[in-house]
C-alpha cells in the first residue's frame, strides 16, 4: 500500500467536520467546483455537495458559444401545452360538430324547416373544424417539440380563430405568438430544422 492510498483512505475514514478541505479545482478540465451547502439529517453542513454538471451548465463562461434549445424550453413548453390543451377541447367541439351534421344529413327530407335551412352551414362546419383541429394539434405537437415553427404560428393564429368568443382561447392563441417571434425561440426552432 503506497502513501498516496494511506491519504485516500484516512481522509474518507475522518468525520465530514475534521476532513482538509479538497481544492476547488477539479483535476481533469480546471473549472472550478460549483458548490452548494445542504443541510443533512445530522444537523451539520454538507460542504462536498456538488451541483450535478449538466444543472450548472448556465454557470459556464462560453454559454452563449453554441446555443442549446434547451436554455429555450422553459419559455416554450407552458404556451405549447396550453395550447395543445386548447386543441383537445377542439377536437372534441370538432367531433360534436361532425356528429351533428351526420345527424343533420340523416333526416332527409323529415326535417323541419329550420334544419332543413341550416344544414349547409352545418355540413361545412362538420367538414372544416376537424380539419382546423388536426392542423391545431399538429402545430402544438410541433411547437412541444421544437420542429416547426410556421406550424407552431399557424396553431396559435388558428387557435384564435376557431376560438373567436372564448377568451382564454383568445389570451392563450397571444401569448403562444409572443413567444414564437421571441429570437431565443426563433434559434431554438432553426436548430432543429436540420
Amino acid at each position: 500500500m503506497n502513501d498516496h492510498d494511506s491519504d485516500e483512505s484516512e481522509y474518507e475514514a475522518r468525520p465530514p467536520s475534521r476532513r482538509r478541505p479538497r481544492s476547488d479545482y477539479d483535476d481533469w478540465d480546471d473549472e472550478p467546483r460549483r458548490v452548494r451547502r445542504r443541510r443533512s439529517g445530522r444537523g451539520d453542513w454538507d460542504r462536498r455537495a456538488r451541483y450535478h454538471r449538466s444543472r450548472a451548465r448556465y454557470e459556464r463562461d462560453d454559454w452563449d458559444d453554441d446555443y442549446d434549445d434547451r436554455l429555450a424550453d422553459p419559455a416554450i413548453s407552458a404556451p405549447a401545452k396550453a395550447l395543445f390543451v386548447c386543441w383537445i377541447f377542439g377536437a372534441v367541439v370538432a367531433l360534436v360538430f361532425v356528429l351533428v351534421a351526420i345527424f343533420s344529413v340523416a333526416q332527409g327530407r323529415n326535417a323541419r324547416r329550420e334544419v332543413e335551412a341550416d344544414r349547409p352551414i352545418l355540413v361545412m362546419m362538420g367538414l372544416i373544424y376537424p380539419l382546423a383541429a388536426g392542423a391545431g394539434l399538429y402545430g402544438a405537437w410541433e411547437m412541444m417539440h421544437f420542429r416547426s415553427h410556421p406550424w407552431a404560428t399557424a396553431s396559435a393564429c388558428l387557435l384564435m380563430l376557431a376560438f373567436m368568443g372564448c377568451t382564454p382561447a383568445l389570451g392563450i392563441g397571444i401569448w403562444a405568438l409572443v413567444v414564437l417571434h421571441r429570437p431565443a425561440t426563433r434559434r431554438a426552432f432553426g436548430d432543429n430544422r436540420g
